[in-house]
Order: structure tokens, then sequence, then C-alpha cells
């Protein structure tokens, strides 16, 4: 599943305790879409939906990308339902 940029309200970046941190804030559509998105992602690798599976801590994850390049590829540690990652 792809979320675009016409998905995104606000993009920013942050420094946070030493690290940058992307800042993504989605309109209506991209709420929805990366709800689905980090709701299924969580209960099929992180939740342990594919119990030791040895590829679940990269499955898990969610690259961030701008221009062609990864800026971000955190891993989800629960769904993210709110609009802001």
């Amino acid at each position: 599943m792809q979320l675009k940029g016409r998905h995104v309200r606000n993009a920013g970046l942050a420094a946070v305790a030493n690290q940058w941190e992307v800042d993504l804030t989605f309109n209506g559509a991209g709420t929805s879409a990366f709800a689905e998105l980090t709701t299924d992602l969580h209960s099929k690798y992180a939740a342990g939906g594919a119990a030791g599976n040895k590829n679940d801590g990269t499955l898990d994850q969610v690259a961030v990308v701008l221009d062609g390049s990864v800026i971000s590829a955190p891993e989800i540690d629960a769904p993210i339902t709110g609009g802001v990652a």
C-alpha cells in the first residue's frame, strides 16, 4: 500500500534527543489508509501474528520516501490511527 503526497497535510523534521525525526500529519484519506496499513502490519508481524518468522523485524517497517530516497523506516510498534506519525 502506498500513501502519496496528496495524503499528507503537513510534513517536517524535528531534532529530538540529538536525532532527526520525520513528522507527518495526514488528511482524512491518508489517516484512514495509514491506520489500515499500520494495523495490518502490526497484527501480522509486530504482535506475533507470524510467530517465529526471522523477517518479522523487517516486515513491520514503513518506509518514508522523498524523491526516491528513504528518509526513515521505523518499525510499527502499535497501530497508528490518529493521523499523525
